[in-house]
């Protein structure tokens, strides 16, 4: 597993325990890295040479403070190791590490940034959602987590925006994987297209007599709960922890949240072209914005990076 450090000020503890106490649990060893960069220093005539000798020393010294960090916690039996490299951008510096160390899982602190901080760190994120090889866990909230945390898989099995089904097979597979190491409680959700917004999009403007929309609707209906029932059994979860709603998927989400103690969220994340990942991008910005719970994102298993990797 690999704890990223993306702000120059460092992390908070409580994240760094989130990590150390997922890794513990999941048998993963757990690497604490930090991608630093400065361009002025890959251009000499911009620094004096004691100008350069200071930025390279904040280098060792967080190297060094990693290292000790490491030491202290190997304490509690976990193994830790720590690595700082000179990469540039922050986002391409951690994914190059995850595919370097085939990491299972990559953990960054999203919430609770300086004002400073937060719009650099806030394109990082967002960089990593779409770059990340792995299961990427944003930590976003200081809480630690319950002794039996609440893990929420929200899933599309409609399929919209051409989804793919192995997606919600796979968001549900890494929501398990966090729950039972956590010793947690599993959940489904999905926010339903509107029956009014489906149909429209089925027959257009056509006209419809009533007792046919009547049926249609309740088919409808009937067609979704059927499609989470089937998800549901295939990963042993009681049909009892689905949950169902109608509505915008952000927004329900988000009211869903609000209303229910949720310590993770797990998400989906798809490889778009260049104008749906405007689209998706506005929707996932504006999801991540409304919770304040950690949020594990999940990819496609065939998704390959365009990071570029040349190897050890």
């Amino acid at each position: 597993m690999l704890f990223a450090i993306t702000s120059p000020q460092g992390f908070s503890r409580s994240s760094l325990y989130k990590a150390a106490h997922l890794a513990c649990n999941l048998g993963l060893e757990l690497e604490l890295f930090y991608c630093s960069f400065d361009a002025d220093v890959d251009h000499p005539a911009r620094l004096s040479s004691h100008d350069v000798g200071d930025v390279r020393e904040r280098v060792e010294q967080r190297r060094r403070q990693l290292w000790a960090l490491a030491e202290d916690m190997k304490d509690t039996g976990l193994s830790v190791r720590a690595r700082v490299e000179w990469d540039s951008p922050v986002y391409e510096g951690i994914v190059r590490e995850a595919l370097r160390q085939q990491a299972a899982l990559v953990v960054v602190e999203s919430g609770h940034k300086s004002a400073a901080d937060r719009l650099l760190l806030a394109r990082t994120d967002t960089k990593l959602i779409a770059t990340c090889p792995c299961p990427l866990l944003l930590i976003r909230s200081k809480r630690a987590y319950a002794a039996h945390p609440r893990v929420v898989a929200a899933v599309d099995p409609m399929h919209t925006h051409a989804k793919p089904a192995i997606l919600d097979d796979a968001i549900v597979a890494a929501a398990a994987d966090v729950s039972n190491a956590l010793s947690g409680e599993l959940h489904l959700f999905h926010a339903r297209v509107p029956w009014a917004t489906a149909a429209h999009q089925l027959r257009g403007p056509q006209w419809v007599p009533d007792v046919v929309k009547d049926e249609n609707h309740a088919a409808y209906e009937q067609h979704v709960e059927s499609l989470m029932a089937e998800l549901a059994l295939r990963h042993n979860l009681s049909t009892m922890r689905m949950h169902l709603t109608d509505g915008d998927a952000a927004e329900c989400l988000g009211s869903f949240m609000r209303c229910d103690s949720v310590d993770i969220v797990a998400i989906g994340a798809l490889s778009r072209s260049f104008v749906q990942r405007i689209m998706v991008g506005n929707t996932a910005r504006r999801l991540l914005d409304q919770l304040d719970c950690d949020v594990l994102i999940v990819k496609q298993p065939e998704f390959r990076t365009s990071v570029r990797f040349s190897g050890p």
